[in-house]
């Protein structure tokens, strides 16, 4: 397993995510954003979000918390997790010869002992942020572009104008 990106885990171990099928990306983002809309996080104001996690609103990172553990208790979303982690290789060692494949079954390996479970948040968020990164860049994006500021985003035009064929 090459080409991918490589992780600290809190056990000690080494975690190598490989970027998972468009289908499978594909079905954790639409899990992510239905737990978000049913959860309430998409009703919050994007000041109130960063002010948060700035530490600068304590009730909204507590509300975000909240989220966060609706998030991890989705079986929607632990499911579309574990299928892109079936691209990521779990080094106990460190070292890319001792590799395992992140299945269900990492977590109850009796030679790893409570070292998979104590990493199974690292793991599922690190699976999640490299899978996802496409979309965060593409959100961030928006964000930043004033609606009605004449800014084209990727793929579209400024212009108001028909394109051509």
């Amino acid at each position: 397993m090459s080409g991918g990106s490589e992780f600290s885990l809190p056990s000690g171990a080494k975690l190598l995510v490989s970027v998972a099928p468009w289908a499978d990306i594909k079905a954790l983002h639409d899990a992510v954003i239905s737990e978000l809309r049913g959860s309430g996080v998409a009703s919050l104001d994007v000041g109130q979000v960063l002010s948060a996690l700035d530490g600068k609103n304590p009730a909204g990172c507590n509300h975000l918390v909240d989220r966060a553990m609706a998030m991890a208790s989705s079986k929607a979303v632990s499911a579309a997790i574990m299928k892109c982690a079936e691209r990521a290789a779990y080094m106990s060692d460190g070292q890319i010869g001792s590799s395992r494949k992140v299945v269900a079954a990492l977590f109850d390996d009796q030679y790893l002992g409570d070292g998979a479970k104590l990493d199974y948040y690292a793991i599922c968020f690190r699976v999640a942020l490299v899978n996802l990164r496409p979309f965060i860049a593409a959100l961030s994006f928006a964000l930043k572009a004033p609606v009605g500021s004449g800014e084209s985003t990727p793929g579209s035009s400024a212009s108001s104008e028909t394109p051509s064929l």
